[in-house]
């Protein structure tokens, strides 16, 4: 395990007298902070700063200007301290990570001083938990400070307790691209959106008649679309007042804009290949005019223009012009700068997790954020049909999924490429999971359709494992040895019951 540094306190007092009394009361009452009876700096636990006790101690300034600069740094003057008194600001570069209490004994008249107090005590003793998803980050990875006898105007305070400085982790171990292993090099095409190659005219072959929308009982008042992210949707008007605001015309033109972003997204519009505005519109009217059916207790077709409704009808559109047979060619993946993600790109970086040593992978270990995926890492360095793999870790591949009308991105574990019995090559991702989220379902659809697509593509075949820590845990019990004998055993499509329940949400769709 990696050494813990010392938990630092830093008082911040108002004048020099008050700090050279603070610093006296420090060293002599706390057993922690007392200083040894010797002329050597270095060995002391607490220290002063100010320009005063430079000036009065010229032949150890050296040695106390380093103690400052390299406080909690193994190996450095300033290893071992753990108490600073200090009378001004301490310089914007003094990077103490194991600063866990302050202590301010004096007036700051602006709530900069005060924000620049407080700095000195966010520093992280570790990165690596912030490159994962908030709703993946383990138990416990926040890193707080107390502070005392500071106003805290403006500040957002939440009591806590703070975890063990520096008690995540282990020793920290570089992991970089091995150049020795470039054969298990991976490279993914940077697919930042899709857009529909449409072949033929949507009148033509969309089945209006198929699709059907059973709006809910009227409501007294009408949502709308919260502005801003985070915010929740705020009472605007009465149902009255929406109708007569609200037109079948005018909603159907809106969901024929957002079909035409969704179908052309980003630079998709300039290759000319997805639908028309006018033929969305076409399709548009025709749904919300005929297809929509309104309950007998004074439903209105109007209301398919509330936020809600409207947003789970453009769902159904979305799909019937996606899937519906002779819309489109192969899809079409927008690709982002760069265009491919490469292995041998990755930049090197320092790992304080789990490793798995990564026979098969292009780093030199494998980084790894629970003992489930280093068990998953292990298998496949020693499944025979594994030809190399990555671990998802600074490679930002992702896959965009919708969560609250949102769009997140969801970054699947690894990367495998497995050779099939006729030799060819599939690329799967695979997602490890221990607890279940409510999102997890969103994330394997999404996963699971993203490869739907990209197996449509030049850029290979490609599939979706999801693999629960109990059943993954018993299949690797029986000695399976192959990766594709392993994704049989799970289970590896949904997409079935993922295309199901993507309308239940309050649609009656026949």
């Amino acid at each position: 395990m990696r050494p813990t540094p010392c938990p630092v306190l830093l008082c911040v007092a108002d004048n020099a007298s008050r700090a050279a009394w603070l610093f006296e009361h420090l060293t002599k009452e706390y057993d922690l902070l007392r200083n040894p009876d010797d002329e050597d700096r270095t060995k002391w636990v607490t220290i002063q700063v100010d320009t005063g006790i430079f000036d009065a101690d010229k032949g150890n300034e050296a040695v106390l200007r380093e103690m400052v600069s390299t406080v909690g740094n193994k190996g450095k003057a300033g290893e071992h301290v753990r108490g600073v008194v200090s009378v001004q600001m301490l310089t914007e570069g003094w990077d103490v990570k194991s600063v866990s209490h302050i202590i301010g004994l004096r007036a700051f008249g602006l709530p900069l001083l005060t924000e620049q107090i407080i700095g000195r005590g966010l520093r992280r003793t570790n990165y690596d938990v912030l490159n994962q998803p908030l709703d993946e980050r383990p138990e416990g990875y926040e890193e707080t400070v107390d502070a005392f006898g500071i106003p805290f105007v403006g500040f957002p305070v939440q009591k806590r307790k703070r975890p063990k400085s520096g008690s995540w982790g282990n020793k920290p171990v570089w992991i970089e691209v091995d150049g020795k292993k470039s054969k298990n090099r991976i490279r993914v095409p940077n697919v930042r959106s899709w857009a529909v190659n449409v072949v033929q005219r949507l009148s033509d072959i969309i089945e209006i008649n198929k699709l059907a929308e059973t709006l809910a009982n009227p409501i007294a008042r009408v949502t709308v679309r919260p502005v801003g992210l985070g915010g929740q949707p705020e009472d605007v008007m009465t149902l009255d007042e929406f109708r007569r605001e609200w037109p079948t015309l005018r909603t159907a033109f809106y969901m024929a804009q957002e079909l035409y972003e969704m179908e052309n997204p980003g630079s998709a519009s300039d290759l000319g290949i997805g639908p028309t505005f006018e033929e969305l519109l076409e399709v548009t009217r025709s749904y919300v005019e005929t297809r929509v059916r309104v309950p007998k207790n004074g439903g209105d077709h109007r209301d398919i223009g509330i936020y809600e409704w409207r947003h789970q009808a453009l769902d159904v559109l979305d799909n019937a012009i996606r899937n519906a047979a002779g819309t489109t060619s192969a899809p079409v993946p927008i690709l982002a700068e760069p265009e491919w993600l490469d292995s041998a790109y990755i930049g090197r970086f320092q790992w304080t997790g789990v490793i798995a040593e990564g026979k098969k992978c292009h780093t030199s270990k494998v980084p790894c954020h629970t003992d489930l995926e280093k068990q998953f890492a292990d298998f496949l360095d020693g499944a025979k049909d594994v030809l190399r793999y990555l671990k998802n870790e600074r490679f930002r591949f992702s896959v965009t999924y919708y969560e609250n009308n949102r769009p997140r991105q969801f970054y699947p574990d690894f990367i495998v490429v497995v050779q099939n019995a006729d030799s060819s090559e599939t690329m799967w991702l695979a997602e490890t999971k221990g607890e279940m989220r409510l999102n997890v379902p969103l994330k394997n659809a999404a996963a699971e359709q993203w490869c739907i697509k990209m197996s449509a593509t030049k850029y290979g075949t490609w599939r979706y494992l999801f693999a629960q820590q109990i059943p993954l845990t018993a299949a690797l019990a029986k000695g399976i040895k192959t990766f594709n004998e392993l994704a049989a055993t799970l289970g590896k499509q949904h997409r079935g019951s993922t295309e199901a329940s993507s309308h239940e949400t309050g649609l009656a769709v026949s």
